[in-house]
This record gives C-alpha cells, structure tokens and sequence, in this order.
C-alpha cells in the first residue's frame, strides 16, 4: 500500500500527480495527517496569487492558507492588478521565496495597465536574497511614455530569468529597440517568448551587442533576416534546450544557424503558417529533416509542420528511445476539401508503433482519400504500447453543393439533419476504444478529432457563397470532436 512507501518514494508520486492533476493532488492532503506533511509543500511550493489572498481580510479569513504560504512557497506568481499593499506584505513574508512570476494585466481598453515591479518589490532586498525574476504578458505597446526608460525602470535586466511577451496590438516595429536593450543586459535570462502581429519585425544590432544564451526561445511572427555571421556575432544558441518558430520563415533561420549548436534540444516546435518564403518550404523541409536526424541528440518533444513526401521516418524512429511527444503536421492541411493531404501509410504506422515505445502523445493528418483502409489505419494507431493522448486531422465529409444538403433531410421519418463528420468521428472513437479492450494494454486518456481545420482561436470559415448558405443553416466544415476517458 501507499502508506508503506518510504517518504522519498511518496514525494516523487505526489510531485507526478502535481503534473498530471493539481486538483487531485489536493486531495491527498485530506487522507491522513503523513500524506499532508509529505503533500503539503509539494503543493504550495508555487503559488499564484489571488484577490482573496491579497487582501486586507485575509489575515482573519485564511490565515492558515497564509501561513503555509509563508513558510513553504519559494515561487510566487502575481497579477499585477491586485492591491500592491498586501502584496508587498505577502513578499516580505515568504520565507522560502526564491522565484517571482511578474504578470502584466491590461486594466481597460485606455490601454492602462497594472503596477509594474518597481512598484512593490524593493530591489535591494530582491538582490541580496537573489530571487529570480519573471515576467510574463509583458506590453510593447504601452501609449505616450519612453519604452527604454520605462521597462529598464519598471525590472532591472540583469534580475530577469524570464520574459514572456504578451500579444501587441499593434505591430512591434516602433518599440523593438526597447525591448533588445533590456535583452543585451538581461545576462541571466533563460527563456525568451517573442510575439508578434502579421510579417513582424526583427533586431538590429550593432557594435558587440549579444544577446544572452536562452534555454527556452520562442519565436512567433519574428521575421527572421540575420545571415550566419549575424547569428554568430549577436545570438547564442549554445545552451537551448527547447526551441518554437511559430509563423516565421524558417528557411532564413535553418541556413543561418550552426546545427550542432541545436545538439541539446529536448523540444522543437516548427509551425510555418505564414507566407514568408512559402516557396522555400521543401528546401526547409530537408534542413529540418537533416536537423532531426543527424544533429540533435535525445529529443523528447517533436511538433513539425513539414513536406511530409519530403520528409522520411527515419528521422522519427532515430529518437525513438527519448521521444515522448510527435505531432506531425503537413503544409497542406484541412482547410480546403477539394486538396489531398499527404498521410502515412498503414505501413509506416505500423513500423512506428513497434518501435515508439515511450510515446505517449500523437498527434498526425489523416486524408482518407489517401488511406488504403480506414480501420486498419485506426488500429494502427491503437498498436502504440504508451499512446495515451491522440489527434487526428481530417477532412469534413460535408460536400456543400450536395443536392441532398438542401434542405439536408436524411430518409429517416422524424426527419433528422443527418451530421456526416458526427457519424464518423464517433466511429473512429469506436474503433481506438475497441483496438485497446485488452486488459494490459494502455488506456486512452484523450482522442481528438479535428474536421476541416477547425483551430480553437482565429480560426476564419470557409468563404465560399455554398458554404455561406450552409453556415447559416448550422452547418460547418470546421469542428472538434473530444473523447475523454476518466
């Protein structure tokens, strides 16, 4: 039984069930006085603050939340809308704190915002205790003030170990050189989440400006256009160990890069959804493919967006004793019906299956025009030993200038709209659930099936007069269809 287990043991089953379920975890504080001594710092080790903690009533109304705050958490995340009195009380208190997550929150549409670090945190306390500050949703488009002045002001770069944008409202051209001047100094970040609108923009740098080595980068809308000598005077790869290149020009980035640079990488998400440099997808397709396969070491987490034709397994099953997670995109998509998207085979599915035998998280296209046998490619998907979590991409079985659409009657006599892609998605789930009945094999914690290219924010309907028509009748081509198993 559990309460059996050494101490060291329960701490590291109680820390994997943080991961997987907060709430759960909570729960273990209730099933007897050992389990909340073990569970109880585990739990209040971060802590995100809330108007209820941090306020004046507080102290009567939760002390003993307050107390355990105080003497366990050493990572406090703050909203910087909440009352900067109390929380300076509440940071002066934290006996353990050794991480501050600083969270911007835009107070209304005047594009005011919240109290900024400078305001409650003594920064001679902050250095002398050297906490690690982080900040995260942080404005570039902050009206009628100098953004130098205000941001070097607002967190002293060389305390950063963290900086996540939040989204602008506008494009970042005019406040950039800000931001990489906090950037040059800020020598201890590790983690870099840029965020841009439409082409974006890019650093310009001078002189022996260089950026810190991040472990963490994330690049969205950054229109990257550094050659390798750039790339070398003023960017350090060295250290990364998790890199996103959401909607930029890949190409430009992978020619400009050292690949062995990128040996360390556990994570590698490359989404190119813009039109940057669209013609050079194929040639970025096989410099992610040489990159995958021959330069970096022990991935764990793969998210491509690639020529699939143009780019083999090999690169895949290369990793397969590390690799946990593998989405698997192509460009082509599902946002148009009319377009066949490549898919792998029943073969290669099976191939994988034999040897993935640590991947728990899938997610890949499925064009059924393309798939010799629907089933057998489902049971394929079933044969992964550890797959728990699995998406699949597919094409809306609505054909909107079907005649039988109009007005949309099936046969049947009550008259029902008969909903195609309901029908099949939860055939699908049918099939999956019944390819893992076995007793000993891994049950599935969550199947998604996405219709249409159907995303859950910015997502536009299809344009088409047909589709119009049908949209407003209820019928659409993107849709989302869940199975979650408890």
């Amino acid at each position: 039984s559990l309460s059996s287990l050494s101490t060291e043991l329960l701490m590291i089953i109680f820390e994997q069930l943080l991961e997987i379920d907060r709430r759960a975890a909570a729960n273990v504080l209730r099933v007897c006085r050992r389990f909340n001594n073990i569970a109880t710092p585990l739990l209040y080790r971060t802590v995100s603050l809330t108007k209820k903690l941090v306020s004046k009533e507080a102290e009567t109304q939760y002390p003993q939340a307050l107390l355990t705050i105080f003497k366990n958490t050493d990572h406090l995340i703050v909203p910087g809308d909440l009352d900067p009195y109390w929380i300076g009380r509440i940071l002066a208190r934290t006996e353990r704190l050794r991480h501050i997550t600083w969270r911007y929150v835009r107070i209304n549409r005047w594009e005011d915002w919240s109290w900024r670090p400078c305001h409650i945190l003594d920064m001679d306390i902050v250095r002398q205790k050297r906490l690690k500050v982080h900040i995260e949703d942080l404005p570039l488009d902050i009206c009628g003030q100098d953004p130098r002045k205000l941001y070097i002001e607002s967190f002293p770069p060389d305390l950063l170990v963290s900086l996540k944008l939040g989204i602008s409202t506008a494009p970042l051209s005019t406040h950039l050189q800000a931001l990489k001047d906090v950037l040059v100094q800020a020598d201890n970040l590790e983690t870099l989440h840029y965020r841009d609108r439409g082409q974006g923009t890019h650093f310009t740098f001078g002189g022996a400006e260089r950026l810190p080595a991040f472990k963490e980068l994330r690049l969205e809308a950054y229109d990257w256009n550094h050659d390798s000598r750039e790339v070398e005077d003023h960017w350090d790869f060295s250290q990364l160990e998790s890199l996103s290149l959401i909607s930029m020009p890949t190409y430009p980035f992978l020619t400009s890069v050292s690949f062995p640079d990128l040996a360390n990488l556990q994570t590698l998400q490359v989404e190119d959804f813009s039109l940057h440099h669209s013609y050079r997808r194929e040639e970025a397709t096989t410099l992610l493919h040489t990159l995958v396969k021959d330069h970096i070491r022990a991935p764990t987490t793969l998210d491509l967006r690639v020529h699939t034709a143009l780019f083999p397994l090999d690169a895949i099953t290369t990793h397969a004793n590390t690799l946990q997670v593998l989405r698997l995109r192509d460009h082509t998509g599902f946002g148009d019906e009319t377009l066949r998207c490549p898919t792998l085979s029943v073969t290669d599915l099976t191939a994988l299956s034999r040897c993935m035998t640590r991947l728990h998280t899938l997610e890949l296209d499925m064009d059924t025009h393309l798939v010799s046998s629907t089933p057998l490619f489902l049971r394929a998907l079933a044969a992964f030993p550890e797959l728990r979590s699995l998406t699949l991409h597919v094409h809306t079985l609505v054909d909107p200038l079907d005649p039988a659409l109009d007005p949309a009657l099936d046969n049947s006599p009550a008259g029902r709209v008969r909903d195609l892609d309901h029908e099949f998605a939860h055939g699908m789930f049918r099939v999956l659930v019944l390819g893992r009945r076995n007793a000993t094999a891994t049950p599935w914690r969550s199947v998604t099936v996405n219709v249409g290219g159907w995303q859950r924010t910015g997502m536009v309907r299809r344009l088409g007069e047909a589709w119009k028509g049908l949209n407003r009748r209820g019928v659409f081509a993107e849709r989302c269809f869940f199975l979650r198993v408890d």
